[in-house]
């Protein structure tokens, strides 16, 4: 402005080439008031970081996609509302521009304008992640196609460049090492393409490949450099690099520190060397000692919570079918989740001496037919509105008791019969791994026919989208939450861990970051013959099979996907732990799918069921287990694990 001074609302700050979006607070002419919007959302008070919020969908929502989907997770309600808004109209708007392009693709096929803009729409949509999951997989699909048509009609090295790292980010990697090289064959040099070679043979974890692209790099002196050297520079650079090099040599004999680089250099091939080997090469040492942890200083999850002021009420009625496996399962998700629970068992207590509500911050209902609880289920609504959480933990039974409190929960009505549950589909931002269906092995009609209101939030629904399965309620200043699952086991722990977190307004939940692969039972025993299935698709009997087919399939999985597998050897499946295990007379099969383990970088564990509880994770020959330690003792250099 002509004025000197700043236009109100957002403004624009570029620092070393990174766009940074500020907001100026009171004295908008004063750069010290000028805060970042992320710490705007964290520490401004909530008319503040609403106002920032209405500001943001006042202008141009678009460009602040990032932010908007960090918003969703604010603790505010109304400033999730709006960014949640903004995030469905900018998804439409995207939907409806890509959906634009393809139609004006479809129509003109033949067309390079059309094509391009098909392809930059795509390319957009994809890099602005308003799809996850499958459906991004299907865009990615689809955007690779376009350009592999774009390069049938022009051969350009950037879009060759594009199409591999796509076809590397989907997994194809057949495709993209004969897209890459093709390309190789029509630009030799160009360093660009190299470079995507390298990659790809890094993702397929080929050490041995990546050592010789290097070697082949180095030798043919390919210019590996961020932005590719046009032809015609490259062509003058040629003519002075003898010259160059002449007057390096004569700078370099006239150096008196030569034996210093010497020496320098012998140690920078020898560094070089070794980061080219641990690109693609795993390895695992194969002698170690491990130090055990004294049983004293082990603290059992128990303990962990032992002789805290309890939290959590759990109230059930042991006299209810479905009630003890119901509470066994929730007494363990609170259990890692360490929260201390008072549970009182309504089939040996009267409903008039449960403790004091006040004394909790939540109370967890476990059985399906409220009437066990009187009017003390009015007490806890009471104590609901007040500030109090409650949460229905089993799939409730239509009785009057629930008509009561059902407008208050969120249902406006229900029925009398039970529908069948196939999966469940959790909201994306209810859990990690949200937004995907994950089917049920064993489904019944384990749900309830209702309708919901609209004070119900739905957190989950059944796999065909039509049952409610898991949705909150705000009851003036408390809340509840209600499970119309009906499967209690420990696949579904982690469901009903995130149906418990929705009751405070923060909630930990102690898990590791990592991942484990074993195979279980083996190696073990295989029977002699034919099975009936193995038989009829591949023709084979059962041992050939698992040598075969079997085997090889994992074996390239691990190799794709860089997965150490821990084989769990069984002897028998006697299930006997006081005897010594029948031994197998067969051993060629321990020894062949031993060694392969081994062979792969994996390792050995011992079953639970042949042997004693004091599993390894040091040399074999070192435990006490005799039967089983023969076996792997004709393997080389074994370890085990637990």
């Amino acid at each position: 402005m002509g004025d000197g001074r700043i236009p109100a609302g957002l403004q624009e700050l570029k620092v070393e080439d990174q766009e940074q979006r500020n907001i100026l607070v009171d004295d908008r002419t004063d750069y010290a008031n000028t805060v970042p919007l992320e710490e705007a959302l964290i520490v401004d008070n909530p008319r503040q970081r609403r106002n920032l919020m209405l500001s943001i969908l006042n202008e141009n929502p678009g460009q602040y996609a990032n932010l908007l989907s960090q918003a969703r997770l604010n603790e505010d309600v109304e400033v999730v509302h709006y960014a949640a808004t903004a995030m469905a109209q900018i998804s439409a708007k995207e939907d409806i521009a890509l959906q634009q392009r393809m139609e004006e693709y479809e129509r003109n096929r033949d067309s390079d304008e059309a094509l391009d803009r098909y392809r930059e729409a795509l390319e957009h949509y994809l890099k602005s992640s308003m799809e996850q999951g499958y459906a991004r997989t299907l865009q990615m699909r689809r955007y690779a196609d376009l350009l592999a048509e774009q390069l049938k009609r022009h051969n350009d090295y950037r879009t060759v460049c594009s199409l591999a790292k796509t076809q590397m980010d989907l997994g194809s990697f057949d495709a993209a090492s004969r897209t890459i090289e093709a390309a190789l064959s029509a630009w030799p040099r160009q360093g660009d393409v190299w470079l995507m070679k390298l990659r790809l043979e890094a993702a397929r974890h080929d050490g041995e490949a990546v050592q010789r692209t290097v070697r082949h790099i180095k030798d043919d002196h390919i210019y590996l450099a961020a932005r590719p050297r046009h032809p015609a520079i490259l062509a003058r650079l040629q003519g002075g690099w003898a010259r160059m090099i002449r007057s390096a040599w004569r700078i370099w004999k006239r150096f008196r520190w030569k034996n210093l680089v010497r020496v320098w250099a012998v140690f920078m091939a020898i560094a070089l060397v070794l980061l080219a080997q641990t690109l693609g090469i795993h390895y695992g040492a194969t002698k170690f000692t491990l130090k055990y942890m004294a049983r004293n200083e082990a603290i059992p999850a128990q303990n962990a919570i032992m002789g805290q002021r309890a939290t959590n009420l759990m109230l059930v009625d042991s006299s209810q079918d479905g009630v003890d496996e119901a509470e066994a399962m929730m007494k363990q998700v609170l259990l890692d989740m360490k929260v201390p629970t008072a549970t009182v068992d309504l089939a040996k207590t009267d409903p008039d001496d449960i403790p004091s509500l006040n004394r909790y911050r939540t109370v967890l209902i476990v059985m399906p037919e409220l009437d066990s609880l009187g009017d003390e289920l009015v007490s806890i609504m009471r104590w609901v509105e007040g500030g109090g959480n409650m949460m229905l933990a089993m799939t409730p039974e239509k009785t009057g008791y629930l008509d009561a409190i059902g407008p208050q929960i969120g249902i406006e009505s229900s029925a009398y019969d039970y529908v069948m549950t196939k999966g469940i589909k959790p909201a994306r931002d209810f859990m990690l791994g949200g937004g995907h269906t994950y089917m049920f092995s064993g489904p019944f009609k384990s749900s309830l026919s209702l309708n919901l209101n609209e004070k119900a939030t739905v957190e989950a629904v059944s796999a065909n989208g039509h049952t409610p399965l898991i949705w909150s309620a705000d009851v003036r200043s408390g809340r509840t939450v209600t499970c119309n699952i009906g499967i209690y086991g420990k696949v579904v722990r982690g469901f009903y861990a995130s149906a418990f977190s929705l009751l405070g307004s923060a909630t930990a939940y102690p898990v590791i970051n990592s991942a484990a692969f074993y195979l279980d039972d083996f190696p073990s025993p295989v029977p002699s013959g034919d099975a009936t299935y193995i038989k009829r698709d591949y023709g084979m009997s059962i041992a050939d099979f698992y040598s075969k087919v079997w085997w090889p399939d994992l074996t390239k999985l691990a190799e794709r996907y860089g997965i150490r597998f821990t084989g769990v050897m069984i002897e028998n499946y006697g299930d006997d732990t006081k005897d010594a295990p029948v031994r197998q007379k067969d051993e060629s099969h321990f020894s062949y799918f031993g060694g392969l383990l081994l062979k792969q970088n994996g390792e050995i564990g011992y079953h639970a069921t042949t042997i004693s509880r004091s599993y390894c994770r040091t040399p074999i020959m070192a435990t006490n287990t005799r039967t089983i330690s023969g076996r792997i003792a004709k393997l080389s250099s074994p370890r085990c694990a637990s």
